[in-house]
């Protein structure tokens, strides 16, 4: 069960919630440049092969970055259930308790500092 306090708590709460109005505000906004605003509008100006090139590497940018507010997203969504089910603040490796300060600079945060951290290394030396 969580380590935190009811004011903590109810903390992480309103930050995972404030979190979620602005992911879902930048997807809002990532969308509608995609579909009718600049990205479109620059991909049906194109007169030449490389300006072409350009338009479809700023719609996969754009689609890119919409993928991660929606990652983003399903981790606050991930948080939520944790917060309902008295594990928030439980690292999902080691079990350990997350630090607070932790939780308060990434609210959606899965693992402690040093199961974070070995996941990075781990991670980062399978892609080379």
């Amino acid at each position: 069960m969580s380590h935190l306090s009811g004011t903590q708590l109810t903390q992480a709460r309103e930050q995972l919630a404030a979190l979620e109005q602005q992911l879902q505000a930048e997807i809002r906004e990532e969308l509608h440049n995609s579909a009718g605003g600049t990205t479109l509008n620059l991909a049906d100006s194109v007169h030449d092969v490389g300006e072409e090139s350009v338009a479809d590497l700023l719609r996969d940018l754009n689609n890119a970055l919409i993928n991660q507010h929606l990652a983003a997203l399903n981790q606050v969504k991930t948080a939520y259930q944790r917060l309902n089910t008295g594990h928030y603040g439980e690292c999902t490796d080691c079990g350990e308790e997350i630090q607070w300060e932790r939780l308060l600079k990434q609210p959606a945060a899965l693992r402690c500092v040093p199961c974070q951290s070995l996941r990075e290394k781990t991670y980062d030396a399978s892609s080379l």
